[in-house]
């Protein structure tokens, strides 16, 4: 320590280090007080864990932290904050060996991948959307960008270890057979939609298609489209319940063959068909062999995420630094 230090600096314990004595020896009290509070706070400044010598955040913690804590909305619902904190330190650390583990058999996100990925979600929900959830959970681009990449990680190295092709087809029909309960085909209709933004031009429409007779909508439908008067959208076969308000519930109402609207939604008014109607029935094997397929290969991969996260732990130098 420098000698002519004040005693209250005494209790700061600096590193021997030449240079912040030249410096410090010259400074004000309070400059150099002030200096070496930095230091000592920066010093002390801990991530959330460490993994094998990796670190995890605090940010990164708080953050699905708060995620986690936002998803327990109901009034009545008493959260231990203790176990929740320790679940996702917990799942957090997991995500680390992993991604550890990726790395050592060589899973690499390219570049291109991991653009066009990120490219597919901000369409998906629109970019002003996209920026303001980044604002409210207070992160940057380049954080989110990393974080998709780890995602992409561990997907692309449990897909390795447990392939798509790795499911047998006796497999998913002895699910099939076996399941408790039926896989449903839920209620569909094969729906047509005219959509426009004035109500009025959609009563004109409507209109049209009630002087054109029986096959009056698609007739009317065709011309308008051509026309560019309206968007026409064959949606084809669709659950009602894809769609909500007014036009969910034309869609259970109106019979084969039937018509209607303008039916309001956000920004638009919608006239729809229904051009055939199935009610809710069980599956075939046939219809219900992809979803069986996704169902054991979710289960494998879950298993073997969770056993190879078990199986490192053994071996992992693991420090949590969050109480």
């Amino acid at each position: 320590m420098v000698s002519n230090f004040p005693e209250y600096v005494d209790l700061i314990k600096l590193p021997e280090i030449s240079i912040y004595k030249e410096i410090i020896v010259k400074m004000p009290v309070l400059l150099y007080v002030a200096i070496f509070t930095a230091l000592i706070m920066s010093g002390c400044a801990k991530p959330a864990a460490e993994v094998n010598g990796e670190a995890i955040s605090k940010k990164r913690f708080e953050r699905v932290l708060n995620d986690r804590s936002s998803q327990h909305t109901m009034p009545d619902a008493k959260v231990d904050t203790s176990k929740l904190k320790d679940a996702v330190i917990q799942q957090l650390i997991g995500e680390k060996l992993l991604l550890q583990a990726a790395r050592d058999n060589n899973i690499v996100v390219t570049d291109d991948d991991l653009n066009g990925k990120f490219d597919d979600i901000v369409k998906m929900f629109g970019e002003d959307r996209f920026k303001a959830q980044l604002s409210e959970r207070d992160m940057t681009l380049d954080e989110y960008k990393q974080e998709l990449r780890e995602r992409m990680t561990i997907d692309m190295y449990m897909e390795n270890l447990v392939p798509g092709d790795s499911i047998d087809e006796k497999d998913i029909k002895e699910f099939y057979k076996n399941s408790p309960r039926p896989f449903i085909m839920n209620e569909r209709v094969n729906v047509r939609l005219i959509q426009l933004q004035d109500k009025a031009k959609a009563e004109s429409i409507i209109s049209e298609i009630v002087d054109a007779g029986k096959a009056g909508f698609d007739k009317v439908a065709d011309r308008v489209k051509e026309q560019k008067r309206a968007t026409v959208t064959d949606y084809g076969w669709v659950n009602p319940d894809f769609f909500s308000g007014e036009i969910q519930k034309a869609l259970k109402e109106l019979k084969t063959g039937g018509y209607g609207g303008p039916f309001a939604s956000k920004d638009s008014f919608y006239l729809l068909r229904v051009k055939d109607r199935e009610k809710e029935r069980p599956k075939t094997f046939e219809e219900a062999k992809d979803e069986i397929r996704a169902l054991i290969l979710n289960e494998k991969r879950q298993g073997m995420y969770v056993h190879l996260i078990e199986e490192r732990k053994k071996k992992a130098d693991i420090k949590i630094h969050v109480k």
